[in-house]
């Protein structure tokens, strides 16, 4: 089977004769019941350590998702043996080396000896998945074609905006979609390495869809694998492990029958295991966690429930109670003691490391073999098992039905008091404030503890309590019933706490969790989002936790005036833009005239294939469309610099993939030059430079970069002015050195 493979690759001159200075060692992994797959690994020979490749995206099921409505078809295609399409660099073929000599009649001698040397990517080279989905993404433009072409079955007109907080807004449409000039989301296609997917209003519009790819794929000298190919329908398979339906009325997202039988399996194997007196095997253990932490992509409502699985697999730590909860004052003196120890041998031995009072284990620095189950992890099972407790994979709908109604609502606590103001239909307001009785209610309802937490009179309780109890009341009513809900608070922690699903506090866990019990009946869509508390302020629910009911939307002002998701920096303030001109501009004769866009939102979807500027300003509703797309651009053509602008709202959404594909992120505070005292929230400015033609290669993680993101935030709050000089300095700097 390895010599087939060999000659596949030979017949096909994917390998060639040549100088050769270093080998590659391949072995073979099995493929299904009855195939192997080759794998060709350049780690020995040290190539994999000399080479290097910058981070980029792959499209997750969420991009398919903002272009399918109920009713559309979806068809599929398959590009054949992907990295051998693509061809490999001259200079780096002469360590790519393969000695095939023992598959084909070697004898023995040096005379016999056969070497070949690779020419296309291999399975095994650092850079061959870059390389190989950089071509996939510069042949999608070609897929894609013109879209103003009215032959094309990929045209669309404009982009449609139906964003959260804008008048008019409906919640059973994506907040970001490509229309055509009837008004119909256009067909479109996506590509996950070497799978394509097509989706398109009709049935016949599919087909054409998935025919233009095969031939296109075909023109460019890429292979399209027709046995892979599978019909237009409104039930496709799985996709990016995802299987999306768009049948009955509804967009809905689930797995595939063989995940979900494995899930129900793994699930049924703790629960088995779990009396066992050794314990749980950790490696299963943490293949298990592994697969579940894969499925939950899918499925986000089981997220908590994997809490206990995590304490589970690390209840061996030090400096965890007996619950495998951190504890993290004690994780505070640990590391404070590390900064004057240099000898760590002994660091088990540390007193800071065990108190009894919390139950803290001792460990060793050995992983063990085998894990005792903390006590929260039955309960958690029973849930998850619970939850997945149907032979078939569930169907999760992802936007709600055009009968829905949208909610809006804010919620603030103080030390002493608490307040939210919910806005529903026909403005009806529902308004609660109060005073705590954290202390006196814990002590009753936790009288097995001898002890109080610290966390119980935090802000972060707070925030998060009083958000939680006011939609619980509002959902006992039925009054969330069929709704798309956005609360509103000023503690950051409880929006990162709720969109990761989980937390290190277990007191916040536990409030998370009452949210995500609420959302898995099925009857609302919750989106925590955090705002500034001089937002919070100037809404007005900030007086209900002191007693003021006189301001804000108590005073009968209008919910959306407060949230503007729809609305970008450059239409909040008209001196953005021009202050990011004054900087970025920097064409001269040295650099050359130098193009210079500032993308509309056509232009978030169009080809940016000549090296410039670009200026992405979008809303904060739609930033993770544009943050997508700009890593996209960034991948395919590096050799552009890409400025990104946007006000500090919903960044749980996209700030994570703006950080890994940026080189600089910065600050601008509010009631600077160019945004005023009256927009609450700072911008958010990234920067993506050019790849270098030398090392380091991406300015952005070097310990130059990192001291002038210092200097920059800096200035940026204290001599707003000079930043500008800096940031062009920069920019001049950073364009010179770009890669041809």
């Amino acid at each position: 089977m390895i010599r087939s493979k060999l000659e596949t690759i030979r017949n096909k001159d994917y390998v060639e004769p040549g100088d050769i200075s270093s080998l590659m060692s391949f072995f073979d992994v099995p493929k299904g019941a009855d195939d192997i797959r080759m794998v060709y690994d350049g780690t020995k020979s040290g190539l994999n350590d000399s080479l290097w490749a910058p981070w980029f995206p792959l499209p997750t099921v969420e991009c398919l998702i903002r272009a399918v409505e109920p009713g559309y078809v979806m068809a599929d295609n398959d590009v054949g043996e992907m990295f051998h399409n693509f061809i490999l660099n001259d200079d780096l073929r002469k360590y790519c080396g393969l000695d095939v000599s023992q598959y084909f009649g070697y004898d023995g001698s040096n005379t016999n000896k056969l070497w070949l040397r690779w020419n296309r990517l291999a399975m095994g080279l650092r850079s061959s998945p870059h390389g190989a989905v950089q071509g996939m993404l510069v042949a999608q433009e070609v897929i894609l074609g013109n879209r103003n072409c009215p032959h094309n079955i990929f045209r669309w007109k404009s982009v449609r905006l139906n964003l959260p907080g804008s008048i008019g807004y409906d919640p059973s449409l994506s907040w970001v979609a490509k229309v055509r000039a009837d008004g119909v989301v256009a067909a479109d296609t996506f590509i996950y390495v070497d799978d394509v997917r097509c989706s398109a209003p009709t049935h016949n519009e599919a087909w054409l869809a998935s025919q233009r790819v095969s031939s296109i794929l075909g023109y460019l000298g890429l292979q399209d694998a027709s046995r892979k190919r599978r019909e237009p329908e409104e039930q496709p398979g799985a996709w990016t492990g995802s299987v999306v339906w768009t049948s009955k009325g509804v967009v809905t997202v689930s797995t595939t029958a063989e995940k979900w039988s494995k899930t129900r399996s793994h699930l049924k194997w703790i629960q088995d295991n779990y009396i066992c007196p050794e314990g749980l095997d950790n490696k299963k253990m943490k293949s298990i966690r592994g697969f579940l932490v894969y499925v939950s992509r899918t499925y986000p409502s089981i997220v908590p429930y994997l809490k206990g699985i995590h304490a589970t697999i690390d209840s061996w730590r030090s400096g965890r109670s007996s619950d495998g909860w951190k504890f993290k004052s004690c994780l505070k003196r640990k590391r404070e003691s590390e900064k004057h120890q240099h000898n760590t041998e002994d660091i088990d031995l540390d007193p800071i490391w065990f108190d009894a009072r919390f139950g803290l284990n001792t460990s060793t620095h050995l992983e063990p073999d085998r894990v005792k189950p903390v006590p929260r992890l039955k309960k958690d099972l029973e849930s998850l098992m619970y939850l997945t407790s149907s032979v078939e994979p569930p169907l999760r709908v992802v936007r709600m039905q055009k009968t829905a109604r949208v909610v809006y609502g804010f919620g603030d606590a103080s030390k002493t008091g608490f307040g939210s103001s919910i806005k529903f239909k026909d403005d009806e307001m529902i308004w609660r404030h109060g005073q705590w009785r954290l202390e006196e209610e814990y002590k009753q309802n936790n009288p097995e503890k001898d002890w109080s937490l610290i966390e119980e009179s935090s802000s972060n309780y707070r925030e998060l309590r009083n958000l939680v109890e006011a939609l619980e009341e509002c959902f006992e009513c039925g009054r969330l019933d069929n709704t798309e809900v956005f609360m509103f608070t000023d503690n950051s922690t409880a929006e990162a706490a709720y969109f990761k699903g989980t937390s290190s506090s277990e007191l916040l866990f536990d409030l998370v969790l009452r949210l995500r019990k609420i959302e898995m009946s099925g009857k609302c869509i919750i989106r925590l989002i955090h705002v500034a508390g001089t937002r919070m302020i100037w809404q007005g629910t900030d007086g209900l936790s002191r007693g003021d009911y006189g301001s804000g939307v108590m005073a009968g002002e209008s919910m959306t005036s407060y949230i503007p998701l729809d609305a970008s920096a450059s239409e909040r303030s008209s001196l953005c833009v021009p202050w990011i001109l004054s900087w970025c501009d920097f064409r001269s004769e040295e650099n050359g005239q130098v193009p210079i866009k500032i993308l509309g939102k056509e232009d978030w979807f169009s080809t940016l294939n000549v090296p410039g500027v670009y200026i992405w300003v979008p809303p904060p509703a739609a930033a993770d469309v544009v943050v997508e797309n700009m890593a996209k651009e960034i991948h395919k053509r590096p050799t552009s610099m890409h400025i990104f602008l946007c006000p500090r709202l919903m960044t749980a959404y996209w700030q994570r993939m703006l950080r890994k594909t940026t080189d600089l992120v910065l600050y601008i505070p509010v009631g600077s030059i160019i945004w005023g005292i009256d927009q609450h929230e700072p911008l958010i400015l990234a920067i993506s430079f050019p790849l270098s033609k030398s090392r380091p290669w991406k300015y952005g993680g070097t310990s130059q970069s990192e001291h002038e993101r210092r200097l920059l935030s800096t200035m940026l709050k204290e001599d707003f002015d000079r930043a500008r000089f800096v940031l062009r300095e920069l920019s001049i700097r950073t364009w010179s050195m770009a890669s041809l």
